[in-house]
């Protein structure tokens, strides 16, 4: 009887980034952070659209959420340049956290409007528009400058 061959699962990529144990830690802790921060965006701009039934209206949102990232990109760069970034990072992402179970907690007491969730927006793009420039300048506190470009690839 023949047996079936073991199938061995192999993309052969070389990420010499990932080499590096905090890239590693970094890289999985952003991974989960982002996909935190676009469930809290999808999950209001979701509300808005059950509460307003209007395209409109989830325009606006999806507007006054992205404003922030356009405006605060270049004040942030300057930011990482002159504070400490990991704790720069870290304050961000608590203030992601705190916004998320505040967003939760009014959604399910019911006191969620429009405005309310327009707010919750502008803040979620404030808190974005700080923390890209901040996490892609921490990248080089972690690798070499030639795994630079792999890193943030």
């Amino acid at each position: 009887m023949k047996l079936l061959p073991k199938f061995r699962f192999n993309l052969n990529l070389d990420l010499p980034a990932l080499r590096s144990r905090n890239y590693r830690l970094y890289f999985g802790g952003q991974a989960l952070s982002m996909t935190g921060n676009f469930m809290t965006q999808v999950a209001i701009l979701w509300l808005i659209y059950r509460l307003t039934d209007s395209a409109l209206m989830l325009g606006l949102a999806g507007f006054f959420g992205q404003l922030p990232v356009f405006l605060l990109a270049p004040i942030s760069g300057i930011l990482a340049d002159r504070y400490n970034r990991h704790q720069l990072l870290l304050l961000l992402q608590f203030g992601g956290i705190f916004l998320s179970v505040t967003l939760t907690v009014i959604t399910f007491l019911g006191w969620a409007n429009f405005w309310t969730l327009l707010i919750f927006s502008a803040l979620l793009g404030f808190l974005k528009g700080l923390d890209v420039p901040v996490r892609q300048a921490f990248v080089s506190d972690m690798v070499s400058r030639d795994l630079m470009g792999n890193a943030l690839a």
